[in-house]
């Protein structure tokens, strides 16, 4: 186990090695979040009323954040082009995990995409977003709105009145069913 997450550490370092060598990447990795809240916020959230006279940018910024975090397009890029490039070949005759290069992937796409969050969040606090009960919160509310269910019920069931420790949960149970998945699959192919 302790092997797996160095050699997962390695492969980050490396993934984190390639951004930095590439400008254009980095520039796009930080740039787009800051592009998106003034893009929405500014341009066309003047165009948006909100029923009941709120804030747009209350709604626009959770939004912005899931829809961030559910962006898995660099990630699968840069795992499509290492395997274009027989490096996911060179990495499978290596002595290191099975999980290794999957995991590397996944935590540096986490670190460089904490650096995006971190920037939209600070982007739109200068443009009038306020967190009014917690960051939590503000996530629960954004993935209720994402996905139909925009307010709980006063007799709700557990997972509606405590909707971050539902969230986790579901993600652990998510990742403890795919992330074998995934590495079985990495093994063979």
């Amino acid at each position: 186990m302790i092997g797996a997450v160095t050699d997962g550490a390695a492969a980050a370092e490396r993934q984190l090695n390639r951004l930095r060598h590439d400008p254009g990447a980095i520039a796009l990795t930080l740039g787009a979040p800051v592009v998106l809240v003034i893009l929405f916020g500014y341009i066309l959230g003047s165009a948006i009323s909100v029923p009941g006279g709120g804030n747009y940018r209350e709604f626009l910024l959770p939004g912005l954040f899931a829809t961030t975090a559910a962006n898995i397009l660099p990630s699968m890029i840069a795992m499509a082009r290492d395997s274009t490039r027989g490096v996911v070949d060179r990495f499978r005759s290596l002595p290191i995990a099975r999980t290794a290069v999957p995991f590397g992937q996944a935590a540096a796409s986490t670190l460089y995409g904490l650096g995006s969050f971190v920037l939209m969040g600070l982007c739109g606090l200068a443009v009038g977003w306020r967190i009014e009960r917690g960051a939590g919160y503000a996530l629960a509310a954004a993935m209720r709105d994402l996905f139909g269910n925009p307010a709980a019920p006063a007799n709700g069931t557990w997972p509606l009145l405590h909707p971050v420790l539902a969230s986790v949960g579901w993600l652990v149970l998510l990742l403890a069913i795919f992330v074998p998945l995934c590495a079985a699959r990495y093994a063979r192919a």
